[in-house]
């Protein structure tokens, strides 16, 4: 069964992807309080318990960032999530890989996404950044959520 992820609210479905996070990465995941984030709205700093994979977690300073939409079909493909990744979660990455912050970015986001789009948004990322980032949005499949 699937939820509509449109329906929530942003602070509702970061709720959710924080949620999400004590699952995956484990129970010390921090959520911030709302307002300003600086490119992050949460963080994990430790041994992951099943991201990229159980058998092979990242270890290190863990961003958490949810990019929400309230638009129904909204899609990764579309320009205004290319905006979105170069004009924010881009930057926000390279601020906080200047402060030594970061090792690994965990991008969340209610928007459809294509196995052709993860590849592209990733490498865009990671070719900009250096930082090794996983892309979770509501139509990718993924063993350990």
């Amino acid at each position: 069964m699937r939820y509509p992820l449109y329906y929530l609210n942003c602070d509702e479905f970061e709720n959710l992807v924080i949620l999400i996070c004590n699952h995956i990465l484990g129970s010390a995941t921090i959520p911030f309080a709302k307002g300003k984030d600086g490119g992050k709205d949460g963080k994990f700093i430790g041994k992951a318990n099943k991201i990229p994979s159980e058998s092979s977690p990242w270890n290190g300073k863990i961003i958490i960032q949810a990019k929400h939409t309230e638009k129904i079909n909204a899609s990764c493909s579309e320009s205004s999530f290319s905006r979105i990744i170069e004009n924010e979660v881009i930057t926000a990455i390279e601020s906080l890989k200047s402060r030594t912050e970061i090792d690994f970015y965990l991008l969340f986001t209610n928007r459809s996404l294509s196995g052709i789009q993860d590849s592209t948004i990733s490498k865009k990322i990671n070719d900009a950044t250096g930082i090794p980032t996983i892309l979770i949005a509501e139509e990718k499949n993924s063993k350990c959520i």
